[in-house]
């Protein structure tokens, strides 16, 4: 009796964990998702900016499901460039397109083309940008590109999808190359060290290359660009600019060429110039670099380092 009374127990209770099950989320038989519910795996946020999104990481996007029906694409494409009152910047577009997605769903349904055993391919670089789609309830998917023998993107998808129209295009500034005096000065925002370009033991022996020296007393104007060194970047930022007329720079060219060799020396720089030779607009010569503190070296367009004259140094600081 005692064990009829429990299996009758159990039985109950199985029997309403069934019958609440049945009932569903809302209370009612069978209850289904809302229309707009944001399915198992999809993302409502696109973001150029997310480490992810910008390193394109693995594992990240999915396959399209069968059952989704985009009616938008969004792709970030990386290193574009815009100009505005700031300055030059690098960043991000994000661009969203519409139309007919009949091909697409198609071509990114599709699956990876397997390569042959010591498949050739060529070592041209192809992007292969961070890709969402959209649905009409503004559910959000990342979704991976079908990739080819090479591991690029197939012609079917690419091709599907330049085949959308654009819709609205965003940029996203992600770091500043140079700043607007930079640019109305004809400088760059960012250089190297000068040391950097410091030719090999064996060419510093060479004698001065009388054709950057004649273009030098030849120019018209001497651009002169000043930076700063920012040590933990490894790079020189954009400080002022200014120019030097003829006769500013009367004698200029004489006492560069009057530099002796420098003596080694590995004193960290904390400002240098670039010395441009212009003729009117145009670059009349090319650019060489003169570190105005430590070592205090002319590094030629070659790569020679000088000592700087103090005449030279007296000019351009």
């Amino acid at each position: 009796m005692r064990t009829a009374r429990v299996a009758a127990a159990i039985g109950a209770l199985l029997l309403s964990l069934v019958l609440s099950s049945c009932a569903g989320v809302s209370g009612q038989p069978n209850a289904v998702p809302a229309p707009d519910a944001t399915p198992a795996g999809v993302t409502g946020t696109i973001d150029c900016l997310a480490p992810d999104s910008m390193s394109n990481a693995d594992g990240v996007a999915m396959r399209i499901p069968v059952d989704f029906e985009p009616v938008a694409a969004s792709v970030c494409n990386y290193d574009t460039f815009v100009e505005d009152e700031q300055g030059s910047w690098m960043g991000a577009t994000l661009e969203r397109r519409v139309g007919d997605f009949t091909a697409l769903r198609e071509a990114l349904g599709a699956p990876d083309d397997v390569p042959e055993q010591n498949q050739a391919c060529d070592a041209s670089f192809q992007s292969t940008p961070p890709l969402w789609l959209q649905d009409a309830h503004g559910a959000t998917i990342r979704v991976a590109w079908p990739k080819d023998v090479c591991g690029r993107i197939t012609q079917d998808a690419r091709a599907a999808f330049a085949h959308l129209a654009v819709e609205e295009s965003t940029f996203f500034p992600i770091r500043l190359l140079a700043t607007r005096a930079a640019l109305d000065a004809g400088c760059d925002g960012t250089r190297g060290f000068p040391a950097d370009k410091l030719a090999s033991s064996s060419d510093a022996a060479k004698p001065k290359d009388p054709a950057w020296l004649a273009a030098l007393d030849s120019a018209d104007t001497i651009l002169v660009c000043r930076y700063g060194t920012d040590q933990a970047a490894g790079t020189g930022r954009f400080v002022s600019a200014k120019t030097l007329d003829q006769a500013q720079s009367t004698g200029f060219a004489a006492n560069v060429a009057s530099a002796t060799d420098a003596s080694a020396c590995t004193e960290a720089v904390g400002a240098f110039v670039v010395v441009t030779p212009k003729s009117g607009v145009n670059v009349a010569g090319p650019a060489f670099s003169v570190e105005l503190d430590g070592c205090q070296r002319l590094i030629s367009p070659d790569g020679i380092p000088y000592s700087a004259p103090p005449e030279v140094l007296a000019l351009l600081s």
